[in-house]
């Protein structure tokens, strides 16, 4: 869950998560930045539908789209529409929002299958 550093050690892949060592502190960090930079491009996104903010919304897919930040995004995608979004994004619901606007993921998921230019 990336609103937690760690990955859950009782979901399927357990073994993958420790022999690979994908909860190390270092990688944790990575997320965790991972996730608050897409926010901001998210929320400069949301800026950008209400009242035409300073950022192109293809520059803020460009850089959501580019490692680590695609899966982190791509996760967020799936969580903000599954039970319990209101806990996974209570410090971030302006975010949630940007996030189920139906624009923002066509974008998103399309765009992130197809090579950019």
């Amino acid at each position: 869950m990336l609103s937690s550093p760690g990955r859950d050690p009782d979901q399927p892949g357990r073994l993958t998560i420790e022999v690979c060592g994908l909860n190390r502190a270092d990688l944790a960090r990575g997320r965790q930045q991972a996730r608050r930079v897409v926010a901001l491009c998210l929320r400069e996104w949301g800026r950008e539908l209400r009242d035409r903010g300073p950022c192109a919304p293809e520059t803020l897919v460009r850089t959501i789209r580019e490692q680590p930040f695609a899966d982190v995004c791509q996760a967020m995608l799936r969580q903000v529409v599954m039970p319990g979004a209101g806990t996974v994004f209570a410090d971030m619901p302006e975010v949630a929002a940007v996030l189920r606007e139906p624009r923002v993921r066509e974008e998103l998921t399309l765009r992130a299958r197809t090579p950019s230019p």
